[in-house]
């Protein structure tokens, strides 16, 4: 069927079509949450059986507005000493453990091999078209927050059968040396290039100041992807400096609580209270502010596309700061009515306003 009029001009009713990614979505049959800008609780989502990944996982599908299909989210479960079936795919992924430990095993289609032991607090990306098999060691749940870039190439490519069973090996992505979820290096500008992060409480941070509050902060290329994560973290008593950036950060709270003040030009702020768990993305130049009340440091992990090494959009990550137009407010130019009410909110927690 043509999509365009007697005169070659594309019709404007009549014609639309679903995204392929939200098709296949619905034929997951889990539960689908959709949120406008956050999820409270991360470890209270809702999942049902998943027959893709066999009998012993469950998942459930997340939508948060503000990514705006620039990735997808999900959370997974595995039983008790369970497995979850191997797969491969064209698209990248990122995992955060929320719960559990047990094993990760990749190999390609030439039979290399690695495992590595992962726990609670292990982050790692599936590097790109490896098959991939996940194992609960433990005795209770394991639970994961999963960031993929499925639905820009499921709508791109439209080809399940590409998706899923291309017989590519990127070898610059996976090269089955012995030493693969070991290496770690150090690059310029707080970054850390590697294939494994075993425990993010224990991952080396660094200052940042450029964002204010005495932040520190470390961005985290994982498996050569195209897709990258940072993670930072706020003194007690302090906040960061309101910014802004393209769509698709997804910040998952690792430590502490306070809360994030999010709006658009012209628009007013909505507040969200966040404590370890939560998830909350920004939408696309949606500013936002994050806030530490509590009485420990607070630390956020954000999964986001914006690598330094691969990068692909412009107003994501670090190529943000370079498009035209302001993306920071600093402190002296912010409404004062901010910094009141981070006070106000301190001194329900009993903790000293630091700034």
């Amino acid at each position: 069927m043509s999509n365009l009029d007697a005169a070659g001009q594309k019709k404007t009713e009549g014609y639309e079509a679903v995204p392929v990614y939200d098709v296949w979505r619905e034929k997951q049959g889990v539960p689908i949450l959709r949120v406008e800008s956050a999820v409270p609780n991360l470890y209270d989502v809702e999942v049902g059986p998943w027959p893709r990944f066999g009998p012993d996982v469950k998942g459930g599908h997340i939508i948060i507005d503000g990514v705006e299909d620039m990735n997808d989210a999900c959370v997974i479960d595995i039983a008790p000493n369970g497995t979850m079936k191997a797969e491969k795919h064209m698209y990248e992924e990122f995992i955060y453990v929320l719960n559990g430990k047990g094993t990760l095993t990749i190999w390609n289609h030439q039979d290399m091999k690695q495992s590595v032991e992962w726990r609670k607090g292990s982050l790692f990306a599936i590097p790109l078209n490896t098959f991939h098999e996940l194992k609960n060691t433990g005795s209770e749940t394991s639970r994961f927050y999963v960031v993929s870039t499925a639905p820009v190439l499921m709508n791109m490519y439209h080809d399940d059968e590409f998706i899923f069973n291309c017989e590519y090996d990127f070898l610059g992505r996976f090269d089955g040396k012995d030493d693969f979820f070991t290496r770690g290096e150090a690059l310029p500008g707080r970054l850390w290039d590697t294939n494994f992060i075993k425990d993010l409480t224990a991952f080396e941070i660094l200052e940042w100041k450029s964002r204010g509050g005495g932040a520190r902060n470390r961005m985290i290329e994982i498996a050569n992807s195209a897709f990258t994560a940072h993670l930072s973290e706020m003194p007690v008593g302090v906040y960061k400096k309101c910014h802004r950036h393209g769509a698709g950060a997804n910040v998952i709270i690792v430590w502490g609580q306070g809360y994030s003040m999010l709006h658009y030009d012209g628009e007013e702020r909505k507040k969200i209270d966040w404590k370890e768990g939560s998830v909350l993305c920004p939408g696309d130049k949606e500013w936002h502010q994050h806030f530490n009340t509590g009485d420990k440091p607070a630390a956020y992990l954000a999964l986001r596309w914006g690598s330094r090494k691969w990068p692909v959009f412009r107003f994501v990550g670090e190529r943000a700061g370079i498009w035209r137009g302001k993306n920071q407010i600093e402190y002296e130019e912010e409404d004062a009515a901010i910094r009141e009410i981070f006070k106000e909110e301190l001194k329900k927690n009993g903790v000293e306003f630091k700034m």
